[in-house]
């Protein structure tokens, strides 16, 4: 698309192109620099945040865990009975504003189902500014176990009782007490002489409504937050309040299949701290990449995450790119004026000489060309033009004589072709009366004319002389020395039904005044139609294939001779096979076996060999197909280098009646 631009044009948007892409990463640098910059203050702020705001909560926890500790050594010294034990817990709810409520449950068998219990109400409670604060004093005494309900089966009772020691308990609803979400440090108290391990347990209550109060106070951006899980991955805090005690951060993970999330847990249940990024996880823009801080609240075995979305990290520094980009885009068309005036004012010449060149390129070589001024390369360019117009005239005088004499010799080439294909039989089946053979051939020129060439004639009734050769070279000297050497075989052959002898003697011919070294290999074959033996000599060619009628692929033996023609006073050995019926003679050349493809790989005897023993089945002609249709899938496209050509005989065995072979 660019080139199609004028040169004033395509000049303007490369120099603009330049120019972008050096800015481009100006700003990218930048941007980057600042995003690591600024996302490295934040990961320190979000860690520093997650662990004061964890710190904070540790602090209410440890707090909490003191102040029941001491109710308990109060509760186990004295055992002050009901009514002081309501004035006791009274007391300590309302002097300490981290605990929400407190309770005393007794043993059964001590005091039957007693569990006296002081906590805040809720219409004052929630707020960290108020919790505990309780300016009016307003704190309700209940008994746990009042209308027989059976307090001794909660966590916080059945915990410490079991385990023999002071445990926080998972969050839970408190039904019946201070009907609010809580989470109990529970002590184990023994009374006096008691026989049971265990005479009550001493609990403080927080309230997780004041967790989540305190952590939606937190500065943490338009879209960040902050959640708390419990020792067993329960939310126990979180700005969704459908998660509270519903769901876990391992539910969550198993509902969105999320294996960083479930390793997230479980990092954060081991009580351990962690700064990692993530996609949309729990997150309440889902999908968006964020960042979490976790921090344990070691007292407790709670763990604290703030999230963090990653284009509050970037907001800064995407509204410092958008003024750099704006002044970017006004210096940008500053510089597209600037460089539309310079290139109008160089390429002003060259639109002149542009359409100079369009009448001649219509065929007006006498048009004037724009004056040449100054010895700049706008000049030089005119000047050449000038002498590229006169070199054209003399061209197009030459290129006229040429061609009328290239149509000649193309004319020619075509007369050549045509007559070198009449010399081989194209006639198939050749014999079509015969019962005794089939018999097929195929030429496959690489040029207009080649020096292959395959031939086969009856010598008598009951005998068939079957030939295939290839001329040295290419072109139109090798299809004269073809068109002589098949000459001179059809004429020696009828006189010898000698293979070895018709070799030596056409041998001699072509070696005489042979000056251009030129020299034919060729296989012969004399087949007895009778028996289906077959003699044969070889002058330096490949050898054929013999295909049995149970698809054994065998190659002749080697038998020796060298090409025609190199050197004369050669012997030529001869060879004999027998053909039983049903089996096939492939002649071939080296424009077969030697087939090259993209990579210059050849195709091979090896894999010929195979690919004749998958054809066997078929016709002659099906062979020679088949093998053609393999070599151009070998060759994929790549110029044919050398002429193909293959001969197929199948011997069908001697004739039932009739001395001609005919059935």
């Amino acid at each position: 698309m660019l080139r199609s631009l004028p040169i004033a044009w395509r000049i303007t948007v490369l120099v603009l192109l330049g120019a972008s892409l050096v800015l481009g990463a100006v700003s990218a640098y930048s941007y980057w620099s600042a995003r690591d910059f600024l996302e490295q203050q934040k990961r320190a702020e979000i860690r520093a945040t997650a662990q004061a705001t964890a710190n904070r909560i540790e602090t209410v926890g440890v707090a909490v865990e003191k102040i029941v500790q001491g109710l308990a050594f109060s509760v186990e010294d004295t055992d002050p009975g009901l009514r002081r034990a309501r004035v006791l817990l009274r007391h300590t709810v309302a002097s300490n504003e981290e605990v929400f409520g407190s309770g005393i449950g007794y043993e059964p068998s001590i005091y039957g189902r007693l569990a006296p219990y002081a906590y805040q109400p809720s219409d004052i409670y929630g707020s960290p500014e108020v919790q505990g604060a309780n300016p009016n004093g307003k704190i309700v005494v209940t008994d746990l176990g009042r209308g027989g309900r059976v307090y001794q089966a909660g966590d916080w009772f059945q915990l410490p009782v079991q385990m023999r020691r002071a445990v926080w308990t998972e969050p839970y609803y408190d039904e019946g007490g201070g009907n609010i979400v809580m989470a109990t440090y529970a002590v184990p108290v023994h009374l006096g002489n008691d026989p049971v391990p265990v005479s009550a347990v001493v609990g403080g209550d927080v309230s997780l409504f004041w967790l989540t109060r305190l952590l939606e106070g937190l500065d943490l951006g338009d879209t960040g937050y902050a959640f708390l899980i419990s020792q067993t991955g329960a939310f126990i805090a979180h700005p969704n309040q459908d998660f509270i005690l519903n769901e876990s951060i391992f539910s969550v993970a198993e509902a969105r299949d999320d294996p960083q999330l479930r390793a997230i847990g479980r990092s954060m249940i081991a009580g351990k701290a962690g700064y990692v990024a993530f996609d949309g996880v729990m997150s309440l823009t889902p999908d968006e990449r964020s960042w979490l801080a976790y921090r344990p609240v070691p007292s407790t075995g709670w763990s604290l995450g703030i999230v963090f979305p990653d284009r509050e990290i970037s907001a800064d520094v995407v509204a410092l790119s958008r003024i750099q980009w704006g002044i970017a885009l006004l210096g940008i068309v500053a510089l597209l004026l600037v460089a539309l005036f310079i290139a109008a004012s160089i390429t002003r010449p060259l639109r002149a000489l542009d359409a100079a060149t369009r009448t001649l390129a219509q065929g007006a070589l006498d048009a004037p060309l724009p004056q040449a001024r100054g010895r700049d390369e706008i000049a030089h360019l005119t000047t050449s033009f000038g002498q590229m117009r006169d070199s054209l005239r003399a061209y197009i005088d030459e290129l006229r004589e040429t061609t009328a004499a290239r149509e000649r010799i193309e004319s020619e080439l075509r007369i050549a072709a045509s007559i070198q294909m009449s010399l081989v039989p194209r006639t198939f089946p050749p014999y079509p009366q015969r019962a005794d053979l089939e018999l097929n051939a195929l030429l496959e020129p690489a040029r207009e004319v080649g020096g292959d060439f395959y031939d086969f004639f009856l010598l008598d009734n009951d005998h068939l002389c079957l030939a295939i050769a290839d001329v040295s070279g290419k072109g139109v000297p090798a299809a004269l020395l073809m068109a002589v050497t098949r000459s001179f075989l059809r004429s020696f052959a009828r006189e010898s039904d000698s293979p070895g002898e018709v070799l030596a003697t056409l041998n001699e011919e072509l070696a005489a005044d042979n000056e251009e070294c030129m020299f034919v290999t060729m296989f012969l074959a004399v087949v007895d139609l009778r028996s289906g033996a077959v003699t044969y000599a070889s002058a330096g060619h490949n050898r054929p294939f013999v295909i049995g009628s149970a698809c054994g692929v065998t190659q002749l033996p080697r038998v020796r001779g060298v090409a025609l023609g190199a050197k004369a006073g050669i012997v030529y050995d001869e060879g004999l096979l027998t053909l039983a019926p049903g089996d096939v003679l492939y002649l071939y050349t080296d424009g077969v076996s030697e087939a090259m493809n993209a990579r210059d790989e050849v195709y091979g005897e090896e894999r010929l060999g195979e690919d004749l023993g998958r054809l066997c089945a078929g016709s002659c002609d099906d062979v020679l197909q088949g093998v053609l249709d393999v070599l151009s899938a070998h060759a994929a496209g790549v110029e044919q280098w050398d002429d193909i050509t293959m001969v197929a005989f199948r011997y069908l065995g001697p004739p039932t009646s009739g001395g001609d072979g005919v059935v």
